[in-house]
């Protein structure tokens, strides 16, 4: 049986004493320092201090790791909700040849194993890497969920240098419908909503655009922010300005 999650005003209360007795540790210190000045009591105050300094911070780390997983429970919830809402963006003409042709444009290198690699610089993040590949979803799995698995499963595999690294997965299918494009942006929005609420060591993001191959019109998960410095954001970003003239 799982752990029970605790409730958003729980979590608010124990957030607010946990401040109040870091705030109050100092607070404390000063204090048991003025009453060493002023020689009230004949005690040592300054390991008075020192002590009870030591003992509120550690009750207040104590309690942010107490409630840290339901904090961050109900912070992805919350982003969930919100980009729930927002429907994906479309880039007009994604075709295979439009997207070859813009990326050795932009200076792309292209790879022995499918894909297109450049890094560019960015003051957020020093550098990101883009990698783009092109998917035919009928010669992989046929599955836009198990291919998009086999891709991450391919491009983790790459040994890149580089902190930053952002794989745009561009996924072609025939007929693309609507239940396509709601497994495109749980997908895709999952993977922001994680990156934004527990950001890893190596930032590492994916960017899918799913495009019907039949009218080139490609669909994304846009987050529309333009103060995000996630890879993902950037990832995003890149897209648009690269494919959406």
């Amino acid at each position: 049986m799982g752990k029970k999650v605790k409730s958003k005003f729980q979590v608010i209360v124990i957030m607010i004493i946990a401040l109040l007795l870091f705030l109050g540790s100092f607070a404390f210190i000063i204090f048991c320092d003025r009453m060493e000045k002023q020689g009230y009591g004949n005690l040592p105050w300054i390991w008075i201090g020192i002590i009870g300094f030591f003992a509120f911070d550690i009750i207040s780390i104590v309690l942010i790791f107490h409630i840290y997983g339901d904090a961050l429970y109900y912070d992805m919830a919350g982003k969930d909700k919100k980009y729930n809402a927002v429907p994906l963006s479309q880039i007009k003409d994604m075709s295979r040849y439009r997207v070859h042709k813009i990326l050795t444009a932009r200076r792309f290198k292209e790879l022995q194993n499918g894909y297109f690699r450049r890094k560019i610089f960015t003051f957020s993040k020093d550098s990101i890497c883009y990698y783009v590949k092109c998917v035919d979803i009928a010669f992989a799995s046929g599955n836009i969920a198990e291919t998009v698995d086999t891709e991450f499963q391919r491009f983790d595999q790459i040994a890149e240098e580089n902190k930053c690294t952002c794989l745009l997965l561009v996924l072609y299918k025939d007929q693309v419908t609507r239940e396509d494009m709601e497994t495109v942006k749980e997908l895709s929005k999952n993977l922001f909503v994680c990156e934004s609420v527990m950001p890893a060591r190596i930032d590492r993001a994916s960017v899918i655009v799913l495009v019907d191959a039949m009218t080139g019109r490609g669909y994304f998960f846009d987050t529309r922010s333009k103060l995000s410095i996630t890879v993902y954001a950037h990832g995003c970003r890149l897209l648009k300005k690269y494919f959406m003239k």
